[in-house]
């Protein structure tokens, strides 16, 4: 389709059907240093022919939007041919590309001129990432120089018996593998709609993120087409744990998985339920003793005394850094430790383990040990388990480690900040959490003593890094090397 209509008026744009694109394909055998390199260049004009019989420029954004399935679809398909034509093997598909299994390290780093070319300008410059591998690649590419076929065949005859690889270490490979099964529908369903399939990373797929998983889930090798790929999208759109969102105007429609949407659910149920009995509750008079003899302010005060009266499951203590949650945890450790309720802590990393262990006293380890001591002998009868930087923390192991604590009748205290990084895996939980009325919210800033650091700290989490970075700068807080 494409907009019709005034952009950037206000007004909405509406769309029409097109016949499509114009593409322009060059393929390509070889690699500007001459190494042997098959691909395909696009061409694509920035016109296309509406229903209307009007030609109109095309909306680029989706086309940015495809470029990595596409990116997929191409080497599933390729894959596809050369294990037909060629009868080779591939090694496990890694960001949607697959070697041809039995061509050793040493002849694929011998065949990567281009490459080690970008490498050596980007470690030449000292920089790092995709920005500058781009900026390296344009800086080091020379002007293409014509070879014929014959000619480059035999350059690469001679490199590869140079490194070691002979034309009958070249015949050992190809011929040996038989085409794939058939893609078994219902299993693939099950790995890409189960906890370590689309939602593993994610809590919502699109259409094309689907497309994409089934080219880097199918066996490599296994013929694939446009059309079959289409074929099996649709079909495993229909299976029931695919769940549709509510998505915004103009958005691809979006959509998550049964599994990943009941373990949500069932984690805010069991986090906001009315336990059978209060767990967690000290003793009011160890609680009045200490805080009498501490300098916490009102803030700490009042989530002190609301984490060790309120008898909940799940409490939630959100703030920014600096507001002083771990000084509030060290003595509210102290409350329960006395009322006689064994404290444990997690932290997603150790080095965040040892620090809150240091700074509370709590007996504190990385949450992969905690659960996986857990997984073994459960937890402490009655134990309270402060779990740090909870929103590094995605959905499912949240959900394992609430399901622990219930089981000995325990309470969970989540500490973290909304606006902090998000997780690795689907997440989302601890914000949700958040969300709620009853959490404890600190807003003031016990750390920072300048207003200024203070202000621009607030800019930092707030996301408006240029005025916090200005601030810093104007206080000789940033030094440039």
């Amino acid at each position: 389709t494409v907009g019709r209509g005034h952009h950037g008026d206000g007004k909405k744009v509406s769309r029409i059907p097109t016949a499509g694109l114009i593409v322009a394909a060059f393929a390509h055998r070889s690699s500007r240093a001459g190494d042997p390199q098959l691909h395909t260049h696009l061409v694509i004009p920035n016109l296309v022919h509406g229903a209307d019989g009007r030609w109109s420029a095309m909306d680029t954004a989706a086309i940015y939007r495809y470029a990595r399935t596409a990116s997929s679809l191409y080497q599933a398909v390729l894959r596809g041919e050369l294990t037909r034509t060629l009868g080779v093997d591939w090694t496990p598909i890694r960001r949607g590309v697959a070697d041809i299994a039995g061509i050793p390290r040493p002849v694929i780093d011998g065949f990567s001129q281009r490459r080690r070319q970008i490498v050596d300008a980007m470690t030449r410059r000292g920089t790092t990432g995709p920005k500058a591998a781009q900026a390296a690649c344009l800086d080091t590419r020379r002007t293409k120089r014509r070879t014929s076929q014959m000619a480059l065949r035999d350059r690469w005859a001679e490199t590869a018996k140079a490194i070691g690889f002979p034309a009958p270490s070249v015949r050992e490979v190809v011929g040996q593998s038989r085409l794939p099964e058939p893609v078994d529908i219902e299993q693939l369903a099950a790995g890409l709609f189960g906890p370590n399939g689309l939602t593993a990373d994610r809590t919502t797929f699109t259409r094309q993120d689907l497309a994409r998983a089934i080219c880097e889930t199918v066996p490599a090798g296994t013929p694939l087409k446009l059309a079959d790929v289409d074929e099996l999208v649709t079909s495993l759109m229909a299976d029931d744990e695919v769940i549709p969102v509510a998505t915004r105007d103009g958005c691809d429609r979006r959509y998550t998985t049964r599994e990943l949407l009941l373990t949500e659910q069932s984690a805010l149920a069991t986090a906001t339920a009315e336990p059978a009995r209060p767990v967690g509750v000290a003793s009011w008079m160890m609680r009045d003793a200490r805080l009498a003899r501490t300098d916490l302010s009102d803030e700490q005060t009042a989530m002190v005394t609301t984490l060790t009266s309120s008898g909940r499951r799940v409490d939630v203590v959100a703030g920014p850094a600096g507001a002083g949650k771990t000084a509030g945890l060290a003595a509210a450790h102290e409350i329960w430790t006395m009322s006689g309720h064994q404290v444990l802590g997690a932290c997603v990393s150790w080095l965040a383990a040892q620090q809150l262990e240091a700074a509370t006293g709590i007996l504190t380890v990385s949450l992969t040990k905690l659960l996986h001591d857990a997984d073994r002998q459960g937890l402490p009868p009655g134990a309270v388990v402060v779990l740090d930087e909870a929103s590094l923390v995605n959905t499912r192991t949240y959900h394992r480690l609430q399901q622990h604590v219930l089981a000995v009748d325990g309470k969970l205290t989540l500490v973290g900040d909304p606006h902090q990084l998000a997780e690795i895996g689907a997440g989302g939980i601890f914000g949700a959490l958040a969300e709620r009325p009853e959490t404890i919210r600190l807003t003031g800033n016990q750390r920072q003593q300048e207003p200024w650091e203070r202000d621009a700290l607030r800019r930092l989490r707030d996301g408006d890094a240029i005025t916090a970075l200005d601030a810093y700068t104007a206080h000789d807080r940033v030094h440039t090397a």
